[in-house]
This record gives C-alpha cells, sequence and structure tokens, in this order.
C-alpha cells in the first residue's frame, strides 16, 4: 500500500467512533489520529460505555482487550457484551476493534473469547488502525481508490 494513511483516515469523515479504555494514554492517542474526520467519544468503564453505544450510536468501537484486572473495566466483557446485545437485536451490528499489547496464543484467545471482530495488536499508529480496520468488510472501501 503506497498512500498517506491520514488520508485515508479521512475516508471515515463522519463516522462515530466509541474508545472503550482506561487507560487515557490510548484514548488520546486514537483521538491524534482520528480527530477532526471523526466524532470520537470515551468511556472508561463498562456500564458507562454501554449506555453510551445506545446514546451514541457509534460506526466503530474500539476496545483495550488487555484492561482484564479492573472491577469497573474488562475489555474482553465488554466486547462480549456488545456482541450479545446486537444477537439479541437490542443494539444494530457495530464493528468492534479489539487492540492488544502482543500477538500471542494468549492475545489469540482473548481476542477468540471476546467475540471481537478486528483484532489489532498495538502500537497504535495511523497504519496499523488502517490496515486492521480495512479487513473488516464494512471499511474495506478505506483502501480502494
Amino acid at each position: 500500500m503506497s498512500f498517506e494513511y491520514s488520508e485515508v483516515i479521512k475516508k471515515l469523515n463522519g463516522q462515530t467512533i466509541l474508545i472503550i479504555d482506561n487507560d487515557r494514554k490510548n484514548i488520546n492517542q486514537f483521538k491524534g489520529m482520528l480527530e477532526p474526520s471523526t466524532k470520537v467519544y470515551s468511556s472508561e468503564e463498562q456500564t458507562h460505555a454501554i449506555n453510551m453505544i445506545h446514546k451514541i450510536k457509534p460506526n466503530i468501537i474500539l476496545i483495550n482487550g488487555d484492561s482484564e484486572r479492573s472491577e469497573k473495566f474488562n475489555g474482553l466483557e465488554i466486547s462480549q457484551a456488545i456482541k450479545q446485545l446486537e444477537a439479541f437485536t437490542l443494539i444494530p451490528t457495530i464493528p468492534v476493534m479489539l487492540y492488544l499489547n502482543n500477538n500471542t496464543a494468549i492475545s489469540q484467545q482473548k481476542y477468540k473469547a471476546s467475540s471481537a471482530d478486528i483484532l489489532m495488536v498495538k502500537p497504535i499508529s495511523e497504519k496499523n488502525f488502517v490496515e486492521n480496520l480495512s479487513k473488516h468488510q464494512f471499511y474495506n472501501f478505506i483502501v480502494q481508490n
């Protein structure tokens, strides 16, 4: 792929993205990369995240899958809950990207258990985001001319 990833991200113009993460550094990295082309919202806890989904109706949800130690935040559980809500048609189908620190066998197990649609292994970067998001059927248009 020979193009500017920041230009590709502009193709998401007007999309609403919800970042679910309890690490402000990650949230700020995504916001810096995605704004102002997209509307970016964030949530740092499970209950608030589910309420946000109903309220803002995001086009894409990004979840930190490595945050599972807190009683207020478990990225894997949030992803599973979102997919259960979709299954019962309580929310529309929303692509969920789970991002993890490492690409190990354990990371692959987490990804499968989460029911997320897309796996992105850090670092958080325009290139990494675009290449992984474009694998989803809803977003393969972003890398097409």
